[in-house]
């Protein structure tokens, strides 16, 4: 099954009537990042180094999404790129055959609090080579690595080394769900800067008058 807004009125029907509204807004620059997705796959896949772990579909997958979700950060509202992603995915499920189409069920967040999984969730079933396709199980482990390397403020380009040098993907999986997990590298960086901030802080001068010198 597929999945929806909880809170979002306009998909009720589900798969079948569902039709989201200012989906236009922003449903090119969405499909045209799913091709983005298909190319890089099929190029690394072709490249002279498709063995290395950097060019596994899989880390293409949480590459690119890593790169969409930072590059539209603030510059595009939440909602035009949920209704964009609920469309593609409504239009993906209409084109299947009646006994192939999916239901959708229902996601309990929005794109505002969870980017990285609604990005990846409009990629499921419709990007990989051979056997290997982006399934359900995939997204929500996929999702907590890219919240917590997005947590650490790790470039795309570190993204994949982040994943392997922190640990497993259950141990990722489990430190991305407590908001004030860090690794210890991160949170000795942050104590150090949070105090040259406050030794660097200028002095603050009182602003009221001195007392006048006795006589």
């Amino acid at each position: 099954m597929m999945e929806i807004n909880r809170r979002s009125r306009r998909h009720k029907r589900g798969a079948a009537g569902a039709k989201p509204h200012r989906s236009k807004a922003f449903l090119e620059d969405w499909e045209n990042f799913v091709d983005r997705v298909r190319t890089e796959i099929q190029a690394a896949h072709n490249g002279p180094n498709s063995k290395s772990p950097y060019y596994a579909q899989s880390s293409v997958i949480k590459r690119e999404v890593y790169k969409f979700v930072l590059e539209h950060r603030g510059k595009i509202k939440p909602d035009l790129i949920e209704d964009a992603i609920l469309h593609y995915c409504d239009t993906r499920e209409r084109q299947k055959k009646l006994s192939e189409q999916r239901m959708l069920r229902f996601l309990r967040s929005d794109y505002k609090s969870r980017p990285f999984y609604w990005a990846l969730f409009g990629l499921e079933g419709c990007v990989g080579l051979g056997n290997f396709t982006l399934k359900q199980y995939d997204i929500s482990r996929y999702a907590r690595q890219l919240e917590y390397a997005d947590r650490h403020y790790v470039p795309p380009e570190f993204l994949i080394g982040f994943i392997f040098q922190v640990g497993t993907v259950a141990k990722i999986c489990e430190s991305a769900k407590d908001p004030n997990k860090l690794e210890d590298w991160e949170s000795d960086w942050r104590a150090r800067r949070s105090a040259q901030i406050v030794s660097e802080r200028p002095l603050v001068h009182s602003t009221s008058k001195p007392p006048r010198p006795s006589q």
